[in-house]
């Protein structure tokens, strides 16, 4: 396993983003399944080396790159291009797209020779950064073909919480309801039974799970299927942190595996 760390320059941000790329030592070609994340500062605690360590000497002949962004102003970069929410957190989500999508892969691709295929590159993220991820997932089908959330920020709304329509207003869900979702996706969501104690809709289902399991419905409506192109781990008593997130991270790199061979 090969780590590096290299910071760039972005115009979009205004600001020098730092970054932690991860590789397996099987990497010998300039294409292989790439998998951006958000919140790379998180890569540590997370023990992401170990595990990748972990996956290499599962899949000897499986390369795999994982590249870590680290966050800075996240709660204005992560979010939904679609619409910031209720008090204008988010604002600068589309900045974030166009660093990832128009600055950081095409440098990838000219400074350092890499290739992608969307078919082999993905993005993940771990609350607000997994809805952050998603939703350039969905922005860019050109680019990625599958994204993993943990713990998902899907409550995100543009309206103030309302007891009249509690799970009203939330972007993510409107925005899948609302725009063509291509059909060569694939998904990955993971909620933990203890992400919180909020039950908004007071239906005795935790925000966390409710709020996943209704995007997937959303999904579904696209034509969408659990256990084919969709797949959801609740983790019992899992927390909203990184020791529940590393722990089924493996469970997450075994799906990469998978659905990239």
């Amino acid at each position: 396993m090969v780590s590096t760390t290299l910071t760039i320059q972005s115009a979009a941000l205004k600001r020098p983003v730092r970054l932690i790329i991860l590789t397996t030592s099987t990497n010998k070609t300039a294409i292989c399944p790439t998998l951006f994340f958000n919140d790379g500062q998180d890569f540590n605690d997370l023990n992401m080396a170990d595990i990748l360590g972990k996956f290499e000497r599962s899949y000897p002949d499986r390369p795999l790159r994982l590249v870590g962004i680290y966050a800075s102003d996240r709660i204005q970069e992560y979010g939904c291009i679609y619409k910031s929410d209720y008090k204008n957190r988010g604002s600068k989500a589309a900045l974030y797209n166009h660093f990832i999508t128009r600055e950081f892969i095409p440098l990838l691709k000219k400074e350092y020779g890499w290739k992608f295929d969307r078919e082999l590159t993905g993005f993940a993220g771990f609350s607000l950064g997994g809805l952050s991820a998603i939703d350039i997932t969905l922005h860019n089908p050109d680019i990625f073909s599958y994204s993993g959330v943990f713990s998902g920020s899907f409550w995100w709304r543009y309206n103030q919480f309302s007891e009249d329509d509690p799970d009203g207003s939330r972007i993510l869900h409107e925005y899948c309801d609302r725009h063509k979702i291509s059909s060569h996706y694939q998904f990955w969501f993971e909620a933990g039974t203890k992400d919180e104690a909020c039950d908004r809709n007071r239906n005795g289902i935790i925000d966390s799970i409710d709020d996943t399991l209704h995007l997937m419905d959303s999904l579904s409506g696209h034509g969408f299927q659990r256990g084919k192109n969709m797949e959801y781990i609740e983790v019992v008593e899992g927390t909203h942190d990184v020791k529940t997130w590393g722990m089924i991270m493996p469970k997450f790199l075994d799906w990469v595996n998978k659905i990239t061979l």
